[in-house]
């Protein structure tokens, strides 16, 4: 296979995207699809290395896993090892149990589907775990298992004719089925195989494009458009596309493309070519691999040690460290390991055996040790580890399902409505009526407002809230029994579109919107709030709203043991919440609020609750009273119940 310098060229491009993009600078919040371009290049490589030992009668399948093992192993393995003592030293017990669990989606290729169960890829805590990158990894390690018998299967059928065809099924099905997984499970679409395989197809396309025997390209004016269009197109998606909607259409097409352009018509005889393929962008492609590894577990445990986020001298000075270990990894690992002809393919196979085996080792006394807690005065995993929500008795609980609070047997005529800050009082709510004679009857649902008639109108979030919300208000207008509603939510996020920690943006809309913005979020919220109170309080209901507790842009447990262990104090330090804080992210709602004049609709200010001297508690002798930056734990649900009981008259 002929080696081509702008391909290296290109690795520099996707992989200086993604560290600028993790490092958090702006003019790179589109980095992400430095993956992308990763992608259609293994796509375009492995079959162009595929199809020409197919052609020449000497391709041999346990050969091609050996260079896979040579090619991504050992550098691999040398960089988590780098890890282990650090994790050991910096991890919270709890985070060290997550890092074990990591290291065995490693060791078995299943990276992707761990943190595809465990997180989004934009949430804040997935910048503190050291192994996130793997994720991509997995998904090359998953397709090389399938893609070269695949190959061979077509080979056999007809060649590059039944190539072509059966792979542009599979790439018209992967990218169908990526479209709409974005709409309903974002994660998923961003993280597994089949949402991804289009992006190796449009790279393996590329290879059998460039292999044909009679191909020859075009010449001149044409080549370089279309090369410069290639790369302005990767540029533009770095630059431009963000986190709010990982695939957004048509937009999500564009690196891939691009990344297609670059690889067919850029050559050393174009200006891209020769651009691409210059000193600089031909080392920083060389050492890309092993810079893509190092980058992840620099930025992870830097922001871990640091307590707060690095200011862009320390990133800067990360990635030059990221180079110098990327530059040592590529000369004494990458390159002895590829190149070594002394050791025979049964050796190596051993050796890469050897190495998951040891991975999953570690992992597994990880995971048995439960994070070794031990390490750490006991203060520190009490800190960590808040009492969250106890279970509580449900009749017909489930999904989308009521939940019966207090007394089982009694029939309830107070209903709370809201999304998951509703669920969170549950638990204190349970607790304030588990002597009374009342219950309460609870319907929630994820990112759902408890409005009629709103919801999102982007993937991110609950698409099903209006179902959910419609459904469980028709049920509450229907029963005269009912004569009390409490709405729970966290309001905020309906007017911004997003958690303080959560870069995730989704615009909410009602049943007369027809544009998407933070303006008509607030002017859509609005209407549809004004509505629900109208026909709850002509329906003779009395309605209290609970507005939002106070939201933190960290972990609070986390971020307390972290802090006393690393400064022997319990605070949030920069973290915590002042008045002025708490007032600027609800003050669209609190506007909102202030213009309700029905003597039926009264708040419980949870402000008050939690705020009293103008900052805001985020815990006392009991503990922490949130589990993560926004959802409380029982001792803080039982804090807001004690507000919340005595104005029902409960």
């Amino acid at each position: 296979m002929i080696y081509r310098r702008e391909i290296d060229g290109l690795r520099a491009v996707a992989v200086l995207a993604v560290i600028l993009f993790h490092a958090g600078f702006g003019a790179f919040r589109g980095g992400f699809v430095g993956v992308d371009v990763f992608f259609v290049i293994s796509g375009y490589l492995i079959t162009t290395l595929i199809v020409t030992d197919l052609d020449h009668g000497r391709f041999s399948v346990s050969r091609f896993y050996e260079r896979r093992i040579r090619r991504i192993l050992p550098a691999l393995c040398v960089v988590v090892l780098a890890c282990v003592p650090f994790a050991w030293l910096w991890l919270l017990p709890g985070e060290l149990l997550s890092f074990s669990h990591s290291l065995m989606a490693v060791a078995t290729f299943t990276a992707n589907i761990l943190f595809w169960r465990e997180s989004g890829y934009f949430d804040t805590t997935t910048d503190l775990k050291p192994l996130l990158h793997t994720w991509s990894l997995a998904v090359e390690e998953q397709y090389y298992l399938l893609f070269p018998a695949l190959l061979i299967l077509l080979w056999k059928v007809g060649k590059r004719r039944a190539m072509v065809v059966a792979l542009g099924l599979v790439f018209v099905a992967s990218l169908a089925l990526a479209y709409r997984m974005a709409q309903s499970h974002p994660s998923a679409a961003f993280y597994l195989l089949p949402t991804r395989v289009w992006e190796f197809i449009i790279g393996a396309f590329c290879g059998l494009w460039l292999a044909r025997p009679q191909h020859h390209g075009i010449a001149g004016l044409w080549q370089e458009v279309a090369g410069w269009s290639g790369l302005l197109l990767i540029l533009w998606a770095v630059g431009t596309l963000d986190d709010s909607l990982p695939f957004r259409g048509l937009f999500a097409l564009a690196a891939p493309l691009g990344t297609a352009l670059v690889i067919v018509f850029a050559t050393p005889r174009t200006t891209v070519g020769r651009l691409l393929g210059n000193r600089v962008c031909v080392g920083i492609g060389l050492v890309s691999y092993s810079a893509y590894l190092w980058h992840q577990p620099l930025f992870a445990f830097a922001r871990l040690r640091t307590l707060s986020e690095p200011a862009p001298a320390v990133f800067l000075a990360l990635i030059a460290t990221t180079f110098v270990l990327a530059g040592l990894s590529w000369k004494y690992v990458e390159t002895p390991f590829r190149a070594s002809a002394g050791a025979g393919r049964s050796k190596v196979f051993i050796a890469a055996f050897a190495a998951s085996a040891g991975m999953m080792a570690l992992a597994l006394t990880g995971h048995l040790g439960g994070g070794f807690s031990t390490r750490f005065p006991p203060l520190v995993e009490r800190l960590e580890t808040p009492d969250k929500q106890a279970p509580i008795l449900c009749r017909a609980a489930g999904r989308d399902k009521p939940c019966l609070l207090g007394n089982q047997q009694a029939a309830p005529k107070t209903v709370m409505l809201g999304d998951s800050h509703s669920v969170m009082l549950r638990a204190g709510l349970s607790d304030a009526l588990a002597s009374s004679d009342a219950s309460i009857l609870s319907f929630a649902g994820g990112w759902c407002a408890p409005l009629l008639d709103f919801g999102t109108n982007t993937p991110l979030k609950n698409p099903h809230c209006r179902t959910i919300m419609s459904k469980s208000l028709a049920l509450v207008l229907g029963n005269k029994d009912i004569t009390t509603v409490i709405l729970a939510a966290e309001w905020s996020n309906y007017t911004q579109g997003r958690r303080p920690d959560d870069s995730g943006l989704a615009y909410y809309t009602d049943s007369q919107s027809t544009t998407f913005s933070l303006q008509e979020n607030a002017a859509a919220f609005e209407r549809a709030l004004q509505n629900t109170l109208s026909q709850l309080t002509k329906a003779g209901k009395t309605v209290y709203i609970v507005t939002s507790v106070p939201e933190y842009t960290v972990v609070v447990p986390t971020a307390l043991a972290r802090r006393y262990l690393m400064t022997g104090t319990v605070s949030l330090g920069p973290f915590e919440i002042d008045q002025a804080a708490y007032r600027n992210r609800n003050r669209d709602v609190a506007d909102i609020f202030s213009r309700i004049n029905d003597r039926n609709v009264h708040i419980v200010d949870s402000y008050a609750v939690f705020c009293p001297a103008g900052r805001c508690q985020y815990a006392d002798d009991s503990g922490s009273y949130y589990i993560d930056s926004n959802h409380l734990s029982q001792t803080g649900s039982k804090k807001l119940a004690r507000a919340v009981i005595p104005a029902l008259g409960l």
